[in-house]
């Protein structure tokens, strides 16, 4: 409406000018060598605007060609990278459908579209690596390296790649780069973590846990597992070296994220008690029965609390049960020590409640070794022999990576050297050694001699 306004005052305004022109007498001369025009001066008017919207006319045709080829050159520069930018999506989506000889395609046409760029780079180099080209992969992950935008990228991908191969110590030097080179490459933590704990740099993996907790990377209580076995490897090496303060720092700390793991709690308490401070060090042990229920915290507490006399043994596993009686292990404990002090009928009686409940094969053999020194029963104890192999398996050390068995805990399994994979729990039917869980003698962490 207020357009169709403004167009009829345009219109009348033009129309009283023509009007005015047209009746307004008078002429203009032009004269120019020997031409001499005298045009009326509505006509001259007339003139004068076709020059002025010829020339108008004129300029902008002038500019269109001028600017001809820049805009050519410009538009077929944005429809390359269109078509670029498109080769690369479709390449992606082959990336993620795993057609890696698809994806490949697509990378080739947007790096002939595009030019070398990080984004091609990185299309190539996921897809040679999906094909297992890995010189190939790695080439373009140095060439986004270099690129200051991609540097990390390329790393990362290097990175993968030297993990995939088990080239730990590449993969260490890689991760601790990209650390550097971007501290808030949070992802890389884990990886830094586990290479730092294969190479037993025990300071650097401390450091690195604690930014991953912080950070919340891991889980809280994983992370506090983990940094506690860290802090126990810290220890024994700074008790090597003679430094028993440090040490019983180190483990003291240790003790308190994670009061779960016995041989933590053990060692703890052994320096405690070398220290002087032996009722803290069964007050350890005390909390650690209470959370484990394992026999090596129950065994260092009773050698911790009495004397050579076996009865006074007993008296102290009696005491340490009046805390928590521990189920199973609690009783299989009290058997032990009651047939160690020639106490048939208490060693009797907590065998008897096991078979009630859990008949393992520990307390079959207890009970055979009963029959013999009690009755010099030898057929008796053959019978309570023959009945290990259908009872329930010893709990044993068990390493969930390699599935081996080891003869006491470690942070790292004896025999495929995996970080934190080892867990009590019910071993195998079979098992080789038919020995009583923990009737061994238990290493403890000493002082180096001088």
């Amino acid at each position: 409406m207020i357009r169709a306004a403004v167009l009829f005052v345009q219109i009348t305004v033009l129309v009283f000018i023509s009007v005015w022109l047209a009746n307004e007498p008078g002429t203009v001369t032009i004269q120019w060598r020997d031409w001499r025009i005298e045009p009326p001066i509505g006509v001259m008017v007339l003139i004068v605007l076709i020059l002025a919207l010829a020339t108008a006319l004129a300029y902008r045709v002038w500019r269109y060609l001028r600017k001809a080829p820049t805009r050519f050159l410009t538009n077929r520069r944005a429809n390359r990278e269109r078509k670029g930018y498109r080769e690369l999506a479709e390449g992606m989506v082959s990336l993620a459908e795993g057609d890696a000889q698809n994806a490949m395609r697509h990378a080739r046409r947007a790096d002939a579209l595009l030019g070398p760029g990080p984004a091609g780079h990185l299309l190539i180099a996921q897809a040679a690596a999906l094909e297992g080209k890995t010189l190939l992969a790695k080439e373009h992950f140095e060439a986004m390296q270099e690129d200051g935008a991609s540097t990390v990228a390329g790393m990362r991908g290097l990175l993968e790649q030297a993990l995939a191969a088990d080239d730990k110590a590449e993969a260490l030097r890689l991760a601790e780069k990209i650390r550097m080179q971007k501290p808030d490459a949070v992802w890389v933590l884990p990886h830094l973590f586990d290479l730092q704990v294969a190479a037993l740099d025990w300071p650097s993996a401390d450091a690195t846990i604690t930014a991953a907790i912080r950070r919340h990377v891991m889980p809280s209580e994983e992370g506090k597992h983990k940094r506690a076995l860290v802090l126990f490897q810290r220890g024994r090496a700074a008790l090597e070296l003679g430094d028993e303060e440090a040490a019983l720092g180190f483990l003291r700390e240790a003790n308190d994220l994670d009061p779960g793991l016995a041989r933590v709690a053990v060692e703890y308490a052994e320096l405690l008690k070398s220290a002087g401070k032996k009722r803290r060090a069964l007050r350890v042990l005390e909390q650690n029965w209470t959370r484990t229920h394992h026999p090596e915290a129950a065994r260092a507490y009773v050698s911790f609390s009495a004397s050579d006399s076996s009865v006074e043994r007993l008296k102290a596993m009696q005491k340490l049960a009046a805390h928590e009686q521990g189920g199973t292990d609690g009783l299989l404990l009290l058997a032990e020590y009651a047939l160690e002090a020639r106490l048939w009928g208490e060693a009797r009686r907590h065998l008897e409640m096991i078979f009630r409940d859990q008949p393992t094969a520990a307390a079959y053999r207890l009970m055979a070794a009963l029959e013999i020194e009690e009755n010099e029963d030898e057929d008796a104890a053959a019978r309570w022999r023959a009945k290990v192999m259908q009872a329930i398996p010893d709990k044993v050390w068990t390493c969930s990576a390699c599935n081996t068995i080891a003869d006491r805990w470690a942070v790292n399994c004896p025999n495929c050297g995996t970080f934190d994979r080892l867990s009590w729990a019910v071993g195998p039917a079979a098992l080789p050694a038919a020995q009583l869980p923990g009737m061994e003698s238990i290493p403890r962490l000493q002082k180096p001699e001088t």
